[in-house]
């Protein structure tokens, strides 16, 4: 063989070599995002379960109970009905969109009622 030609072999083997570490590399990093994703997850959904404990908490101390939860309660209706209803879309991303505002709207409104909580002596206290 001539010295361009295995040069060129060299070359091709060593191209093969650096994309079959590339594609392992990638699929090392979505692990890890699908790991981090299912955490964020769960500590978002502990957090958010703890809404009916803190509505029958709150439910003799607050002056406006059902004001205050309103919105909560009704982010959350809509949270549980997209986590077991799955329908099947074609537009996944604007989905993936409107979960992640919902869960925005959630957690305001969690942070808020924890606010207002940690204002009330007798919720303190408890």
């Amino acid at each position: 063989m001539t010295y361009k030609i295995k040069n060129m072999i060299y070359l091709i083997i060593a191209l093969l070599v650096i994309l079959v570490i590339y594609i392992i590399r990638l699929k090392f990093i979505k692990n890890n995002l699908l790991t981090q994703e299912k955490e964020i997850i769960n500590l978002f959904n502990a957090r958010i379960n703890m809404v009916p404990a803190l509505f029958e908490v709150t439910k003799n101390t607050f002056t406006k109970h059902d004001e205050i939860f309103k919105n909560i309660l009704k982010y959350r209706k809509q949270e549980l009905y997209r986590y077991y209803i799955k329908e099947e879309t074609n537009n996944i991303e604007n989905e993936f969109i409107e979960l992640i505002h919902l869960e925005e709207l959630i957690h305001h409104e969690f942070n808020f009622i924890f606010k207002i909580s940690n204002k009330h002596p007798k919720l303190i206290k408890k």
